[in-house]
């Protein structure tokens, strides 16, 4: 895996009891580690299937190699690679700056942006029923405006085409997750295998931050690369999501 080093930078909304910021930290170390293990699977996998390539006589009749989840993920995180708190800054709003391996991290950053979207789409969803729930009141209200009512009807149907259209387009999107799985599934994996892989070192620790959103003190995530001594002549890399 890649080596390369980013900074990771959570901005929070609030403050919190202690408790929460516990737990906050820990599922934050918890999902770093668990994409550190996904990444760090894959990449054995893929070394796996380039031997493969390079002399198949040698592989004949062979399954892809073992692909199963492990309970000790945080084994797997080499001592220099582990998640470190770098910079706490308490204001409105606060941000905590973690150092760790990029790969990880930038899948933490996608992890945002998505939900970041998802929220969007909820929040849109639920604007466009409160408005069809209006419109139907003053339907039965107003019958005389029933012309009037079907034009915004069919301005209403035209929207969510385009909605339903932006969304099928960024589900198009290549992330590194999609990436992932095409890959796996290039070398032979089941589906099955797969969902089972990404279900433990992804789905699950990720779904633990949401918790952490919802409560409102998850607010959005940036990622840097790290600047080494070789390279302080050179710009960072900056990308950001909002959760």
């Amino acid at each position: 895996m890649d080596s390369t080093k980013g900074i990771l930078q959570v901005y929070v909304s609030r403050g919190g009891l202690v408790d929460e910021a516990l737990s906050f930290l820990t599922d934050i170390q918890d999902a770093y580690e668990n994409l550190y293990a996904l990444n760090l699977k894959i990449d054995e996998a893929k070394q796996k299937y380039s031997e493969r390539s390079e002399y198949p006589w040698s592989h004949r009749k062979r399954k892809p190699p073992a692909l199963n989840p492990t309970r000790k993920f945080s084994d797997l995180v080499l001592p220099d690679e582990k998640l470190i708190v770098h910079k706490v800054n308490i204001e409105s709003p606060g941000v905590w700056e973690f150092i760790g391996t990029l790969n990880p991290l930038q899948q933490l950053r996608e992890y945002a942006k998505e939900r970041h979207e998802r929220r969007k789409d909820k929040e849109w969803r639920e604007a466009e029923e409160q408005r069809q729930m209006s419109l139907d009141n003053q339907r039965r209200e107003q019958e005389v405006k029933k012309l009037e009512l079907e034009n915004i009807r069919l301005e209403n149907s035209a929207l969510q085409e385009s909605r339903k259209a932006d969304l099928e387009n960024r589900g198009l999107e290549t992330s590194i997750l999609q990436e992932q799985v095409n890959l796996l599934r290039s070398i032979g994996y089941s589906d099955e295998q797969i969902r089972k892989l990404f279900n433990a070192h992804y789905y699950k620790p990720l779904s633990r931050l949401d918790a952490h959103a919802n409560s409102g003190l998850l607010e959005s995530m940036e990622v840097k690369v790290l600047q080494t001594e070789q390279s302080d002549g050179e710009n960072q890399t900056d990308t950001d999501a909002s959760v």
